[in-house]
């Protein structure tokens, strides 16, 4: 009867030891490479939100007024796209610093399949001013 009361006890002292574990430190510590690149896809979406914001927020008068900033890295070369904005307009050290910080999560994320069968090289297009807010160029596809 001793033994089995030892036996309960000592069963008791683990359950008791890993009950001091919490589950945020379990789930921080065995964070998978899926939940990891979840999160750098959502900043990617973040980043890429604010640059929109800015690029479409910001006036212009001619066409000078306007350029392009390419944003990601394809896996072929060349940018993932192209913003217009306005020069006069955009706080540039802004957009820099967001596109800087897209790029950099951009690199972590793995390269899959279906993206490197879309390899091919985006040419900036170019932007001019229409209706007061700078517009990319249309580029037919191929062209």
């Amino acid at each position: 009867m001793l033994r089995h009361i030892l036996i309960v006890l000592s069963l008791g002292g683990l359950l008791h030891g890993c009950a001091g574990i919490s589950g945020e430190q379990v789930a921080s510590d065995e964070l998978d490479a899926t939940d990891e690149e979840t999160l750098q896809r959502h900043q990617l979406s973040q980043i890429q939100m604010e640059i929109e914001e800015m690029a479409l927020s910001a006036t212009c008068r001619i066409d000078s007024q306007c350029q392009t900033i390419g944003v990601g890295t394809r896996p072929c070369g060349g940018a993932e796209y192209y913003y217009a904005y306005s020069q006069g307009e955009t706080d540039m050290t802004t957009l820099l610093e967001l596109v800087s910080k897209y790029n950099q999560i951009q690199k972590k994320l793995p390269v899959k399949a279906a993206e490197m069968a879309e390899c091919y090289h985006l040419s900036d297009p170019g932007a001019r001013c229409v209706d007061g807010r700078c517009m990319i160029n249309f580029v037919p596809f191929g062209k």
